[in-house]
C-alpha cells in the first residue's frame, strides 16, 4: 500500500492514476495545487489493513510518501501503529525534512539518509532519460540541488526560464521597487503557484542568493546560474554580502515553513516584508 499527500478530497480515479505515475517513475513530479497533506482517514485505513495477515508471503509493505507533510491528527493516528507494530507488516516513511515529524514518531523509526545526487549524474542521467542538450543539462543539474525530482520539473518546457526570470524579478524588485511594489508582486506569485511551486521558487532564489555571495568573494567559478553571470554580478555589486546572508536565512525559514503546510500566502507576505528592508 503506497499512501502520498494530496487534496483533502482526491477522486479515486485520479489517486490511482498517480499511482500508476508514480510506479512508472517514482522521480517524477505530482503537483495537486495548494493544499495537500495526508489525510487522517487514509492512516485510519492503514491501521485497520495493518491488523490482517498477509495473504502472500511473510510480510506486507505499506509506504508513506510525503509523511512529514501530515497534519498532526493523522500524525497521531500513525504514531498508535508504531507503538504497537505488526510483526507482519514493514512500514516504510519518506520525508524531505524529518523534523517536521513528531518526535515520538522519529524515536520509533530506523532513519535512513538518502544523499542527494552528483551534479554530473543528473546531467547525465536528464541527457538519457529527457533527450535535452547537455549545455541545457548541465544548467538544470546545477540548479537541482541534487534532487532529480526537481531536475525534471525544470526540463519541462518554459518551467525552467519562467521560475528562474520570477525568481531573478523578485531579488531585483526587492532592490528598486517601492513597498507596495515588491508587495503586488508577491501577491501575484502567491496566486500563481502551488505549494510545490514555492519551493521550487524558494529553492531557486536561495541557489541566486549564493551565487551572489560566491560572486561577491570572487569565487565565479563556482556558480550554478552559469548562464547568467551578467544578472548576478550586477547583484553582487548592489547587495552587501551580509544582506545577502539575512535573506538566505529568511529564504530557509520560509521552506521550513512550507515543510510545516504554513499557508502559502503568508509566507511570501513574510518574505514580503523581509524583501522590503532591502535598500
Amino acid at each position: 500500500k503506497v499512501i502520498f499527500p494530496g487534496p483533502a478530497q482526491l477522486p479515486v480515479e485520479e489517486e490511482v492514476s498517480v499511482l500508476q505515475k508514480i510506479a512508472e517513475d517514482n522521480y517524477q513530479p505530482v503537483g495537486f495545487g495548494k493544499s495537500v497533506t495526508i489525510p487522517i482517514d487514509k492512516i485510519r485505513e492503514l491501521r485497520k489493513q495493518a491488523s490482517y495477515h498477509p495473504y502472500e508471503g511473510k510480510r506486507k509493505v505499506a509506504i508513506v510518501l510525503g509523511a512529514d507533510q501530515m497534519k498532526a491528527e493523522a500524525a497521531n493516528a500513525l504514531l498508535k501503529i508504531l507503538e504497537e507494530p505488526p510483526g507482519t507488516m514493514l512500514l516504510i516513511l519518506t520525508a524531505t525534512n524529518p523534523s517536521s515529524l513528531l518526535p515520538t514518531i522519529l524515536s520509533r523509526c530506523q532513519r535512513i539518509r538518502l544523499n542527494h545526487l552528483s551534479r554530473v549524474e543528473i546531467e547525465d542521467a536528464l541527457v538519457e532519460r529527457k533527450k535535452i542538450s547537455s549545455e541545457r543539462a548541465k544548467v538544470i543539474a546545477g540548479l537541482a540541488n541534487g534532487s532529480f525530482t526537481r531536475a525534471l520539473f525544470m526540463a519541462e518546457e518554459q518551467v525552467l526560464d519562467e521560475y528562474r526570470n520570477t525568481a531573478w524579478t523578485l531579488l531585483e524588485t526587492a532592490l528598486g521597487a517601492d513597498s507596495t511594489e515588491k508587495l503586488d508582486l508577491v501577491e501575484t506569485i502567491a496566486r500563481e503557484k502551488d505549494r510545490a511551486g514555492l519551493e521550487h521558487l524558494l529553492e531557486l532564489i536561495l541557489l541566486s542568493l549564493r551565487d551572489i555571495l560566491l560572486w561577491g568573494e570572487g569565487h565565479q567559478e563556482k556558480i550554478t546560474n552559469i548562464d547568467r553571470t551578467d544578472r548576478v554580478r550586477a547583484l553582487a555589486e548592489k547587495i552587501d554580502s551580509k544582506e545577502v546572508e539575512r535573506l538566505s536565512r529568511e529564504v530557509e525559514s520560509s521552506l521550513e515553513m512550507i515543510s510545516r503546510n504554513v499557508n502559502p500566502e503568508l509566507i511570501l507576505i513574510g518574505l514580503a516584508e523581509q524583501l522590503h528592508t532591502l535598500e
